[in-house]
């Protein structure tokens, strides 16, 4: 099953709303939480939701969901990407996820768990993206 070629983005409800206006800036597609109805689910129901609609979601909530990813794995289901991020000012956030959105598609992000600091600049942003593209055939 092919998705969307360039990845969209599902807000857990940690992240602040605030980067969904920034993000259209730096050519990111977000979806927040509450935008979707979704305030005050689980994180199972919350990644659920964002595989359903084809988006990685986006979290501060490190430890949660790389336990989650986990479980995904070990029962072979699949989601469009978890990226985690540290606690950061909006504009970094966005930049970092305006380098995601732009160098990766949502084929590379599906099923991996990528931290949002490998994105830190340029550089290691290309390397990264570089790093999960499909083997070519």
């Amino acid at each position: 099953m092919s998705g969307p070629i360039g990845p969209r983005f599902y807000l857990d409800e940690d992240v602040e709303v605030g980067l969904v206006r920034a993000a259209v800036l730096v050519g990111a597609d977000l979806l927040s939480v509450r935008d979707a109805g979704m305030r005050g689910r689980g994180d199972e129901e919350q990644l659920a939701f964002a595989a359903r609609e084809q988006r990685a979601l986006l979290t501060h909530n490190i430890d949660h969901f790389t336990t989650l990813h986990g479980r995904y794995q070990h029962d072979g289901r699949a989601h469009w990407g978890i990226v985690t991020a540290r606690r950061l000012p909006i504009a970094d956030l966005a930049r970092r996820l305006g380098r995601v959105a732009t160098l990766m598609t949502a084929d590379a992000l599906r099923n991996n768990l990528i931290p949002l600091e490998l994105f830190r600049d340029d550089e290691t942003a290309i390397l990264v993206a570089h790093a999960y593209l499909p083997p070519q055939a």
